[in-house]
């Protein structure tokens, strides 16, 4: 009868690994204690509710926009435009240069918030017909809740700007871009008294984060992207036509994103009508909306608003004296590098040693960058600019 082999247990040799039980990993206490820069978040909330503070105090001590005497009383006719469904058309008798033909959301915002609600008079405008009688003017309140409003809309464009330096590196980054608009004497000496520029600026940088989130996420195209590019441009449409300029800069950067990602990296999950569909959606919303609250324009929906506004706008009517170089010169008749010098000029010294810092060592950091951020933040920065130009 054969013996039964016994195996002997093999003994553990050193190159076999001893693997402790989950329970029994201990984690060293320096990796449990936060660092500072754990808290980074936490630091850019501190410092977005800084700078809110800072532009409500600004606004609180901002005096009254020279156009406010024309914009503020004329509001109780756009106010009856809308109230009536559009039958009352008497803001089209405005006796101020083309000011009929305003945008004017602002406007009905600041009328329902400091009087519908709050009770403030705006005022009473010269009668139609009349020319030159005496304004009604309106309640102080009626201008400090203006103001307030303003702050608000800018401190929603420093906030999204913010953001888009977080999307490019952190929450730090993105506290000292606020930090340096902050400094800003231009974003300062509007934010709390231009109704005009400023829910401009706010809504294009809307718009913009929305597009550094469009190219981060492509080839996938979301819906909260799209509709977020198309909130932006409606809301800047209903202030200024520029709003059409911001789309043109998703058009460029969708068709720059789509070839790159198709051509250059070959990549199969690009969808090309799921795209064009979101894309045309996106357009269409941005459109219909940016109408609502622009009554010139909901007279012909198609050709005012490309034809004859986009392109009257090249030629604005009005002239106003600038000092520069020490001379007074008219609007119209300013030199070509105007734009270019008066943000040199204006611009903090820590932004400009911060760009010159960055052209001077992009280079060496070009693989810790994301291009495709980087290279739609410089467009839409400088782009305008040249546009001008």
């Amino acid at each position: 009868m054969a013996k039964k082999k016994v195996e002997k247990p093999q003994s553990k040799t050193a190159a076999e690994p001893v693997v402790k039980p989950v329970a029994e990993v201990v984690v060293p206490k320096e990796d449990i204690t936060k660092p500072w820069y754990a808290q980074a978040k936490n630091h850019f909330i501190a410092a977005a509710v800084a700078c809110f503070l800072g532009i409500m105090l600004i606004s609180s001590q901002t005096g009254i926009n020279a156009d406010d005497r024309y914009h503020v009383p004329y509001t109780k006719y756009f106010v009856d435009y809308f109230t009536s469904f559009g039958k009352d058309t008497m803001y089209r008798q405005i006796p101020l240069d083309e000011f009929w033909k305003a945008r004017v959301m602002f406007d009905m915002v600041n009328y329902g918030v400091a009087h519908g609600i709050l009770g403030f008079e705006p005022g009473s405008p010269r009668k139609i017909g009349d020319k030159y009688p005496p304004f009604v003017y309106a309640d102080e309140g009626y201008h400090v809740v203006r103001h307030y409003l303003i702050g608000i809309v800018a401190f929603i464009g420093l906030l999204f700007s913010g953001l888009i330096g977080v999307k490019f590196k952190g929450w730090h980054f993105g506290a000292i871009v606020m930090g340096l608009m902050m400094l800003s004497p231009t974003f300062i000496g509007h934010a709390g008294m231009n109704p005009r520029d400023i829910p401009f600026f706010a809504w294009s940088m809307i718009a913009i984060y929305f597009m550094v989130i469009f190219v981060m996420d492509f080839p996938v195209v979301k819906w909260s992207s799209v509709l977020g590019i198309a909130l932006g441009v409606a809301l800047a449409l209903n202030v200024r036509n520029g709003g059409f300029l911001i789309f043109a800069y998703f058009g460029l950067f969708a068709v720059c994103v789509w070839a790159y990602h198709l051509f250059i990296l070959k990549d199969k999950k690009v969808n090309t009508i799921d795209l064009f569909i979101k894309g045309c959606a996106s357009f269409a919303i941005a459109y219909v909306a940016g109408l609502i609250f622009w009554p010139y324009g909901q007279i012909d929906p198609v050709n005012i608003p490309i034809f004859v506004d986009l392109l009257s706008s090249q030629k604005y009517p009005i002239t106003l004296r600038q000092l520069f170089e020490g001379t007074l010169v008219s609007s119209g008749d300013l030199p070509w590098y105007y734009q270019t010098k008066l943000l040199i000029i204006t611009a903090p010294i820590l932004v400009l040693v911060g760009f010159a810092s960055f052209a001077a060592l992009i280079f060496f950091y070009r693989k810790k960058v994301d291009w495709k951020i980087l290279l739609v933040v410089l467009f839409c920065a400088f782009f305008p600019i040249v546009y001008i130009i």
